[in-house]
């Protein structure tokens, strides 16, 4: 980590953990006072002053010390000269009284320019039976605390490395990698696999600098998901039994998590079955009590349901944490099953790049299903973003979602142009916004467009932003909403297939991409994202869709909390060169759809 590096994370962060910070500058300290003291020495052993104070010059032995010899003039009398010179070719006379200063040494050993951690040196087997959590989760901890310029946490090809537990540290995220106030950091495997287990997560970077990962394949056992087949409907008391060979996780009846739900597994819907709760009838018969009625009706008997599995589906969190890093890389990575999210991507700086990441069900899996949730859920990042030959198939949820979290007002001095506003996910933050960045402003409620305009001044940060406006916004109140263009900004999605459902606020560019989708919409969101689309690019995709081919599958458009329509519209929404070879697209009155 460069110093300014080290000083934009601080500047940008500052919540950054004190701790952590006074190791890391511990360690470039003492690093630094290391080579001014070599460097002191080196100085010193010049022979250059002839000085009667000049630093005797030295002998270097086979040790690498320094001895002391007379160099140069020395103090004395000789005949006929003056006090203080010498004509014995430089050597003392047996007067002198010079004293012999011995120059302190020090011998630095420079950081290694490289060093591997094999998780093997600290108890990882690799078998596929052993629980390796606790053994990866200490070699990328010894990592993580070691000086070299270079730090590789390597595994072995071809293996398997069973995931059952993760230490006490990382049990915040629940993250068996785990890297924090790291840098200089690279996970290396060679088709090399990780099987989970919920509620184990892959990893958790937050606060780091240049950290890759790439070469590894991902899966759960016990699935997260699995097949069960229908062999009862009641509608009217509302509930589906089902024949299921796999153990869900519970016996007895319990009340189902808020976010609970079931699809039924085909390829041409994607439909939530949300569950109010579950019985356990038999060694393999269930019954599920689902909120919506007219949901059971369509079901029937014989067909195939994908249930979650308790305990390892839904509510477990993101698979992959990043966040805050400068510059990421992932690279040949493919992953089979995910409990929840996919890869949650939030406040990143420098790069953030994906190739050849593959989200899809495991060869042979009986399920259509890789993911309950998003894929790439992505908000405020000012990294550049770039996915590259990437393949995200059937999820739960969208396949991208790619905006920022809007602000309320909070507060305007409209004399000053400065507003206060609190951001609507708690813990997301404003921090990295710069003079000159665009915001738009709305009402969410009533669908007025308030308008566009500039940071012309950065007040303050912390739970509320404050900025000072480049020009009067006359709509602008208290409970108004603010959404800011610069997260996410000229991200590229190119030579990539995406199935399901997407969602695009911020601006950028999908280019010779392969659409198998129920839907893309590129609008806000009456929720905690936006902004109001606009310059966002198609450029070279194909399209299609389980639909019927006259499905209105590319939305454009703005919509009010009360899912009305909005006087705030998308701009420069750009289809370029572009096929339908199934489904149509569609844009709301006055909104800009360009279509070449």
């Amino acid at each position: 980590m460069s110093k300014e590096t080290a000083r934009l994370q601080i500047e940008r962060y500052p919540l950054l953990r004190t701790e952590k910070i006074g190791e890391m500058i511990m360690r470039r300290l003492t690093a630094a006072v290391l080579a001014a003291l070599m460097l002191m020495g080196c100085c010193a052993c010049g022979g250059g002053d002839t000085s009667s104070d000049a630093e005797p010059t030295g002998t270097t032995g086979a040790s690498g010390s320094t001895s002391s010899s007379a160099a140069g003039a020395t103090t004395g009398t000789t005949e006929g000269g003056a006090p203080g010179t010498t004509e014995n070719n430089g050597q003392p006379d047996a007067t002198s009284t010079t004293s012999q200063h011995t120059v302190p040494t020090v011998s630095v050993t420079p950081p290694a320019k490289e060093r591997v951690f094999k998780v093997e040196d600290y108890g990882a087997k690799g078998d596929g039976v052993t629980d390796d959590g606790p053994a990866i989760a200490e070699a990328v901890k010894a990592a993580c605390n070691d000086n070299s310029v270079s730090k590789i946490v390597q595994f072995k090809a071809n293996a398997t490395y069973r995931v059952l537990s993760v230490p006490k540290a990382n049990q915040i995220y629940m993250s068996v990698i785990q890297i924090i106030y790291g840098e200089n950091i690279t996970i290396q495997g060679s088709n090399t696999k990780l099987l989970m287990k919920a509620p184990c997560r892959v990893a958790h970077f937050e606060e780091s600098t240049n950290v890759k990962m790439q070469g590894f394949v991902i899966d759960y056992s016990p699935k997260p998901f699995v097949a069960a087949t229908v062999t009862k409907v009641d509608a009217g008391q509302s509930y589906i039994e089902f024949y299921c060979k796999e153990d869900l996780g519970f016996t007895g009846s319990l009340d189902a998590p808020s976010t609970y739900f079931a699809f039924r597994n085909r390829k041409d819907e994607r439909l939530h079955y949300n569950i109010r709760s579950m019985e356990k009838l038999s060694a393999d018969t269930y019954r599920f009590h689902m909120k919506d009625a007219s949901r059971v009706r369509m079901a029937s008997v014989g067909e195939s349901f994908i249930l979650p599995v308790y305990g390892s589906s839904h509510n477990v969190g993101g698979l992959f944490g990043i966040s805050k890093v400068q510059d990421f890389a992932m690279k040949d990575v493919t992953i089979y099953a995910m409990p929840d999210f996919g890869f949650d991507v939030r406040s990143n700086l420098g790069s953030t790049t994906f190739t050849n990441v593959r989200i899809e069900p495991a060869p042979g899996s009986d399920v259509y299903l890789a993911s309950w949730r998003d894929g790439f859920h992505v908000k405020d990042n000012f990294s550049k973003l770039v996915w590259d030959n990437c393949y995200i198939g059937p999820l739960g949820d969208d396949a991208f979602n790619l905006s920022a979290v809007i602000c309320t007002v909070d507060s305007i001095n409209k004399n000053t142009r400065t507003v206060s506003m609190i951001p609507f996910e708690g813990g997301s933050t404003r921090e990295g916004l710069a003079v000159g960045d665009e915001l738009v402003a709305y009402n969410l409620q009533s669908g007025e467009a308030i308008g566009e305009a500039k940071v012309a001044a950065l007040v303050s940060g912390g739970a509320n932003i404050t900025v000072r406006l480049d020009r009067d916004l006359p709509g602008l109140d208290r409970g108004s909403t603010i959404a800011f263009y610069r997260f996410n900004k000229d991200y590229v999605v190119k030579n990539s297939y995406i199935e399901g459902t997407v969602r695009v606020r911020s601006s950028g560019t999908f280019e010779n991409c392969r659409f198998n989708v129920f839907w893309v919409r590129v609008e806000n969101e009456y929720w905690a994202e936006g902004p109001v689309p606009k310059n966002v690019t198609f450029r070279k995709c194909t399209f299609t869709t389980p639909y019927a081919a006259n499905a209105q599958i590319f939305h454009v458009g703005t919509n009010t909390k009360d899912q009305g329509m909005a006087a705030y519209k998308c701009k420069n929404i750009l289809l370029d060169g572009c096929t339908f070879q199934k489904g149509t697209y569609f844009a709301q009155e006055g909104n800009e759809l360009i279509v070449k």
